[in-house]
C-alpha cells in the first residue's frame, strides 16, 4: 500500500509538472510587473531527526525561473465531496518538491498516514535525496482565495499557511530503503 501511495505521488507530481512546463511562465502578459507581492511565492520549512537536521526554502524570489508553482481548486462537483485545493512547488535547480491537497476552507486541518480524507503533504527534499511523508501533521490555513470568475475555471488565487508535525523520511542507502521519523515546522504562501 505504501509503494502504491508513492507511485501515486510521483505519477500526480509529475502530471503536474508537465502541465506546469506547458503552460504560461508565472510573468506572461504582466509587463514586467510582478503579480506577487513582493515574490511571496514560498514555502520554507525546517527538518529535524536523525538523519536530516536543516532548513530549506523554495521561493519564487531571485529564482531566475527554476521555480515553478501551481494552485487549483477543485469544486464539490469535480470531487464529488468538499472542495480541495491543491498546490505544487517545484525547484528545478535543487530538485525539490512541495506538494499538498487540502480542503477549500481556512481552518485547522489533520493530515495523517493512511488517511481517508485524501488530505496530503508531501516533500521530496532537495537533490531528490529522499521524500517526507505525514505521519501526523496539522495544517493551519490562515488566508484563502479562490478566483470565482465567470469562467468555467475556477483557480487558487491566494493561499498562506503553517504546518508541523512528523514525517516520515525515506531514502536510499546502499541500495536499502531507510524510513524514519522526522519532525518538520513549516510556512508556504502562493499568490497567482
Amino acid at each position: 500500500m505504501k509503494t502504491l501511495k508513492r507511485y501515486f505521488h510521483l505519477a500526480t507530481i509529475n502530471l503536474l509538472m508537465i502541465s506546469m512546463l506547458f503552460s504560461c511562465s508565472n510573468d506572461d502578459g504582466n509587463n514586467g510587473n510582478n503579480n506577487s507581492i513582493n515574490g511571496d511565492n514560498y514555502v520554507d520549512y525546517t527538518v529535524s531527526g536523525s538523519t536530516l537536521n536543516d532548513s530549506f526554502s523554495i521561493s519564487d524570489v531571485d529564482s531566475d525561473d527554476n521555480v515553478s508553482m501551481i494552485g487549483s481548486y477543485y469544486s464539490e462537483q469535480l470531487t464529488g465531496q468538499d472542495p480541495i485545493i491543491t498546490l505544487v512547488m517545484f525547484d528545478s535547480q535543487n530538485n525539490s518538491e512541495f506538494a499538498v491537497v487540502l480542503p477549500a476552507q481556512i481552518g485547522s486541518w489533520e493530515v495523517t498516514a493512511g488517511n481517508s480524507n485524501n488530505f496530503d503533504v508531501f516533500i521530496i527534499t532537495p537533490d531528490s535525496s529522499g521524500f517526507l511523508e505525514p505521519i501526523m501533521v496539522t495544517v493551519n490555513i490562515t488566508e484563502l482565495e479562490i478566483n470565482q470568475n465567470e469562467s468555467i475555471s475556477l483557480a487558487l488565487e491566494h493561499i498562506k499557511a503553517t504546518f508541523s508535525g512528523s514525517f516520515e523520511l525515506t531514502y536510499d542507502n546502499d541500495g536499502q530503503e531507510v524510513v524514519e521519523p522526522h519532525n518538520l515546522t513549516g510556512e508556504f504562501a502562493y499568490h497567482l
